[in-house]
C-alpha cells in the first residue's frame, strides 16, 4: 500500500479531464433481509477495508486507439479470423485535447473488484457465519478463475464498450446484434441496481451513526430514503461538473483509505485485550454453530458463499478506460487478474482481525443500531468518541464508492446507448460538448435510483430484491460470453494475454461456477419461509421480468436502431 502512495506522489497531475473517469464498483446487497437468519450482518456490513484502494492517474497523454474506426477497419489474423484494428472509435474528448494515461497501479484502483468498497462488507459477512475464514479462499480462487477467463476477452478487444463488444465478436453471426443487445441490458441493469446498493448501505450507516450516538433516535425509513436522495444527488454534482477534480478526490480517497485501514484493523485487536478479550485460534477456523436458517449447513454455506461471490466487483468495470490507456490490451488483462488476489490478502486480513476479537455472533444479529459493525466496534473499542471516528473514516470511503459507482453506471448505459440500444438512444447516447460528459445518463441515473429507492416508504423487502438482483445479472452478462467461447471451440482472435490450452478448462469452470452460485442465490434465506414473506427470495421473479423488458425493448426499437452500423462478418 505505501508503494501505492509513492507511486500517487510521484504522478504529475494535470487535472482530470477524462469522462469515463476511475470506476470503483460497488455492486449487490443493499440491505440484504438475511439479517434474522444464519450467518447476520456481522461487523463487515459495509467496511470497505476489505478491498484495496484507489489511485489516480499519471499524465495525460493520446490515445493511440483513437486514430481509426475499427467498425470498418477488418483484419485477418494468423489463425484466419477476422478482428478489427483498434478498438474504440469513440472519445468524448476534442480531438486536439489529451486523454488521461493511466499506469497499471493506476487501472487496479480503477477495476470494480479492488475497489468494491460496498460488495464485499456485505456479502462477505454471509460466509463469515456459513462458511468461516475458509469462505474468503474458496471465492478468491473461484473469482479468480472468472476473472481470467473475461481477462483473455479484454486482451482480444479492449474496448470501452467491454462485454457488449466481447458478445458481437463471440456469438454467430445471426446473433451478434441479439446477443450483444441483451449482455449491454443486462449490464446496464447491474449497474443500475449496484448504484442503489451502494447508496442504500450508505444511508442506513449514517441513520445508525445517528442512532448510536442518540438512543433516543430510531431511524425511520423516510430518513433513510431522504439521505439516500441526498448522497445520490451530491454524487450526480460531482459527476457533471466536478470531474476534473476527481484526480484531487481520489488521490485524497487513496491517503484516507490507507491511513483507516490500518485504524481499522489494528484498534479493534489492541482494544479488544482490555473489553471483550480473544477468540481462540482453533474456534476462530472450525467453529461455525450459528445456523438460524433451517438448512442444512452446506446449503447454508452455499448460500452465504453467493452473497461474498459478487463481493469482488463487476469484473469488466477496468475495461471502460479502455481508451484512456496506453496498453489496454496488455495492462487491464493483469490488473483483472491481481484484483481478486489483492481483495484476498486485505479482505482476509480484516476479517481475521475481527473474528478474533471475541465478540458474540448473535449479538450482531440483535444490533440496536441496525448497523451490526457499529456494535462490534462499541464492543471492542468501548469508547463512543472512537467508534464515531472510525465509522465517519467508512462512511467516507462508502461514499466515493457510491460517487464512482453512479460514474460507472453512467458510462456503461451511455455506452449501450450510443450503439442505438436502450431507450431514447439518442437521447442517452449524447455528450455535453461544455461539460464532456453524458449529462442524461448521470441524470437519468440519479432519478431512477432516487425512485426505486421509494420503495423503502413502503416495504424494505421490496427494494432488497432489486438490490439482491446483481448476482443473477451477472450470470446473465457474463454466462453468455463463457458459452459462446466454449461452443466456437474458442476461435477468435487472441490478444497479448492468451489462456492457450487452459482456455476451455477455465471457460467451463467460470460457467459453471456462475451457475452453481446463482442456483444458491434463488434459495430462500429461511428454509421455513411461509408466513414470513421477507424471508423468500423473490430474485427467481424479478430478474425474469427484467430481461423481459429487455426483450420487449428489443422489439420496440433495438433490432431496428442497434449496431445497425456494424458489418456482421
Amino acid at each position: 500500500m505505501l508503494l501505492l502512495l509513492l507511486d500517487v506522489l510521484r504522478a504529475k497531475s494535470s487535472g482530470y479531464s477524462g469522462v469515463h473517469g476511475s470506476y470503483n464498483v460497488a455492486a449487490r446487497h443493499g440491505a440484504h433481509p438475511v439479517l434474522p437468519l444464519t450467518f447476520i450482518h456481522l461487523i463487515t456490513t459495509s467496511s470497505p477495508y476489505f478491498t484495496t484502494a484507489v489511485v489516480p492517474p499519471r499524465r495525460p497523454g493520446r490515445s493511440p486507439h483513437l486514430t481509426a474506426d475499427p467498425l470498418e477497419t477488418p483484419i485477418m489474423s494468423k489463425e484466419g479470423i477476422t478482428h478489427y484494428e483498434g478498438y474504440s472509435p469513440y472519445t468524448f474528448e476534442d480531438p486536439h485535447s489529451p486523454v488521461e494515461k493511466h499506469r497499471p497501479l493506476a487501472e487496479n484502483g480503477l477495476d470494480g473488484a479492488v475497489t468494491n468498497e460496498n460488495e464485499l462488507n456485505q456479502g462477505f459477512s454471509f460466509a463469515l457465519m456459513l462458511g468461516g475464514a475458509w469462505a474468503n479462499l474458496f471465492n478468491t480462487l473461484s473469482t479468480t478463475i472468472v476473472f481470467g477467463g473475461l481477462a483473455e476477452f479484454t486482451s482480444s478487444w479492449p474496448t470501452s464498450s467491454g462485454p457488449q463488444e466481447w458478445a458481437f465478436q463471440l456469438f454467430p453471426r445471426k446473433m451478434k446484434r441479439a446477443g450483444s443487445y441483451f449482455v449491454a441490458w443486462s449490464l446496464s441493469c447491474l449497474y443500475l441496481f449496484a448504484t442503489m446498493a451502494s447508496t442504500v448501505i450508505v444511508s442506513k450507516q449514517i441513520a445508525g451513526l445517528a442512532a448510536y450516538r442518540d438512543p433516543t433516535y430510531v431511524p425511520e425509513a423516510v430518513h433513510v430514503w431522504a439521505i439516500n436522495v441526498g448522497i445520490l444527488f451530491v454524487c450526480a454534482l460531482i459527476n457533471l461538473f466536478g470531474i476534473r477534480a476527481m484526480h484531487s478526490i481520489q488521490t485524497f480517497s487513496l491517503c484516507w483509505f490507507i491511513c483507516g485501514f490500518f485504524v481499522w484493523l489494528i484498534v479493534p485487536l489492541v482494544k479488544a485485550k482490555n473489553t471483550v478479550g480473544y477468540t481462540p485460534a482453533k474456534e476462530v477456523f472450525t467453529n461455525n454453530d450459528l445456523n438460524l436458517s433451517g438448512w442444512s449447513n452446506f446449503i447454508a454455506f452455499m448460500i452465504g458463499t453467493a452473497g461474498v461471490s459478487a463481493g469482488y466487483g463487476i469484473p469488466d468495470a477496468v475495461t471502460h478506460i479502455a481508451e484512456e490507456t496506453k496498453r489496454p490490451e496488455v495492462d487491464l488483462p493483469k490488473i483483472m487478474i491481481m484484483s481478486p488476489l489483492i481483495s484476498l490478502v486485505t479482505a482476509t486480513g480484516m476479517c481475521l482481525a475481527f473474528l478474533f476479537c471475541n465478540v458474540p455472533q448473535i449479538t450482531m444479529a440483535l444490533s440496536p443500531t441496525g448497523v451490526p459493525f457499529i456494535d462490534f466496534l462499541d464492543a471492542t473499542v468501548g469508547n463512543r468518541a472512537g467508534v464515531t471516528v472510525m465509522v465517519v473514516i467508512l462512511i467516507y470511503a462508502q461514499f466515493v464508492a457510491c460517487l464512482e459507482c453512479q460514474l460507472a453506471s453512467s458510462r456503461t448505459l451511455f455506452t449501450f446507448a450510443r450503439e442505438g440500444g436502450a431507450f431514447f438512444p439518442s437521447i442517452l447516447g449524447r455528450v455535453n460538448l461544455t461539460l464532456q460528459v453524458p449529462v442524461w445518463t448521470v441524470l437519468f441515473n440519479f432519478v431512477f435510483c432516487a425512485a426505486l429507492t421509494l420503495l423503502l416508504l413502503g416495504s424494505e423487502t421490496a427494494l432488497n430484491v432489486f438490490l439482491n438482483c446483481s448476482g443473477t445479472l451477472a450470470l446473465c452478462t457474463y454466462g453468455p460470453l463463457f458459452i459462446a467461447s466454449i461452443a466456437s471451440r474458442r476461435r477468435f482472435f487472441k490478444g497479448p494475454f492468451s489462456l492457450g490450452r487452459w482456455g476451455f478448462f477455465i471457460n467451463i469452470t467460470a460457467l459453471v461456477y456462475l451457475v452453481f452460485v446463482v442456483i444458491f442465490w434463488f434459495f430462500p434465506y429461511m428454509k421455513a419461509w411461509k408466513g414470513d414473506n421477507s424471508m423468500f427470495n423473490y430474485n427467481i421473479a424479478i430478474v425474469p421480468g427484467v430481461m423481459l423488458l429487455g426483450l420487449l425493448a428489443w422489439f420496440a426499437s433495438g433490432r431496428r436502431t442497434y449496431l445497425t452500423h456494424r458489418t456482421l462478418i
